[in-house]
């Protein structure tokens, strides 16, 4: 629900704003929906374990010893750009 809410003003920038905020390959502003996931998930961690917390979910996130086999990274890094 928290995603939900946090996506709405983009929804409403998109359609009212049809110039928008100019971002790169001609995304639409919709496209910055990206953060709200990101955005929750800090609110809700903050909320439950204050800073310590938050700190500890954005090192996981970017923990890449974590990532066992080692393979997975040729897939992580490559899809998109092959998208």
């Amino acid at each position: 629900m928290l995603v939900f809410v946090l996506a709405v003003p983009f929804w409403l920038m998109g359609a009212l704003v049809p110039a928008g905020v100019p971002l790169p390959m001609r995304l639409p502003v919709s496209a910055l929906q990206i953060l709200c996931p990101i955005a929750a998930a800090v609110m809700l961690t903050f909320r439950a374990e204050g800073r310590g917390g938050v700190r500890r979910l954005l090192r996981r996130a970017v923990d890449f010893r974590g990532v066992r086999p080692a393979g997975w990274y040729a897939p992580v890094l490559l899809l998109v750009p092959s998208i």
